[in-house]
């Protein structure tokens, strides 16, 4: 079944306000929040949270995201434990202890890596279009990207409230980071897919303790756009040479690759032709036990170098089509892998 897709749009010149508005109506079409949990401007910054409920009962069961636009083009989102949205002041500030809870309070908050995760940096004097992927296999995936005619940003997806977690995450003792973002890249002939994790706190499960003693308020890399693969999936190169071999396959791939089931028909006269499908049912997120839905995928692209953003790759013209999302064009044509990944739009 294809995904549904759907393209917001904000006419240049815009706003970092407009720019929240088409994530606001994004995320509630993908079903992850009916309202902004706050909505505040500071300094010129404008601030949206959403909360993510994942378990009412437990005491770290909700992740907030405070998205900050500013009047430059950029977003930027940063994690906390809780947030106080009104009532007793201090109000629209993270809750919590500093460094263990959130990392900045919003009034020192901008949208660059080192007070948030930078999620994309665009023009405001040319049009700007959000495009939402949603699973109509699992409505609970969506897939998010920031375009215009020339940029574009990563795809992120955040974990929804009712995707089923792990049993043994206790939050209790804390809470879960749940928005991931997108990396392609081609080293040699090989190429790479990565899902990332941006966003960390010291009292995120599992990527938190790392954080042991950190006080630093620059957060880069650390807090923030920590870029952190939990998912790698790789295709291997091919060469008629052994000259060539260390370019087709690698001990030195990011994040554990897993291989994917490609193969050349030069190689292994046991296929008839080269094999190179779109893999799909794989481990995405190490939160939860769901796998990628079968209408996204990863696929290893050979034939040429020069994919490009909402290219249509064809199973069955007319019956099976993908469209790519995210990608990275390999400098060896036939031998070389260009990573992508693809939604089924057809």
């Amino acid at each position: 079944m294809p995904v549904t897709k759907q393209t917001y749009t904000a006419n240049a010149p815009w706003t970092g306000t407009n720019m929240l508005d088409l994530l606001s109506t994004a995320l509630i079409d993908a079903g992850l929040m009916t309202a902004w949990h706050d909505s505040f401007s500071v300094s010129g910054r404008f601030y949206r949270v959403l909360r993510i409920q994942h378990d009412a009962a437990k005491t770290y069961g909700s992740s907030f995201y405070c998205f900050i636009a500013d009047t430059l083009g950029n977003l930027g989102v940063s994690l906390s434990s809780g947030w106080n949205p009104s009532g007793t002041p201090p109000i629209n500030v993270p809750t919590g202890t500093q460094f263990l809870d959130y990392h900045r309070l919003p009034v020192d908050t901008g949208t660059d890596n080192s007070a948030a995760t930078r999620l994309a940096t665009l023009s405001t004097t040319s049009n700007l279009f959000l495009d939402r992927y949603t699973s109509a296999i699992d409505a609970k995936q969506s897939w998010l990207i920031f375009r215009q005619p020339v940029n574009r940003a990563a795809p992120f997806s955040i974990l929804h409230k009712d995707t089923s977690l792990h049993t043994w995450l206790d939050l209790n003792k804390g809470m879960i980071s749940g928005i991931s973002t997108i990396a392609a890249s081609a080293t040699s002939r090989m190429g790479y897919v990565r899902f990332q994790l941006q966003e960390n706190i010291r009292r995120c499960l599992l990527i938190g303790s790392a954080l042991r003693g950190r006080t630093n308020t620059n957060g880069d890399a650390t807090f923030h756009a920590l870029s952190y693969n939990t998912h790698c999936y790789v295709g291997v190169g091919s060469s008629a040479t052994t000259d060539n071999f260390g370019g087709s396959i690698s001990r030195a791939d990011p994040g554990a690759a897993i291989a994917l089931p490609v193969a050349k028909a030069a190689a292994n006269p046991a296929y008839l032709t080269d094999y190179n499908p779109v893999c799909g049912d794989l481990a995405w997120s190490i939160w939860t036990p769901t796998k990628l839905a079968l209408d996204f995928g990863v696929y290893m692209h050979y034939n040429d170098n020069d994919t490009a953003y909402q290219d249509r790759f064809t199973v069955q013209s007319g019956v099976n089509e993908w469209e790519a999302l995210q990608f990275a064009n390999n400098s060896v044509v036939v031998d070389g892998a260009s990573p992508t990944f693809v939604a089924r739009v057809v």
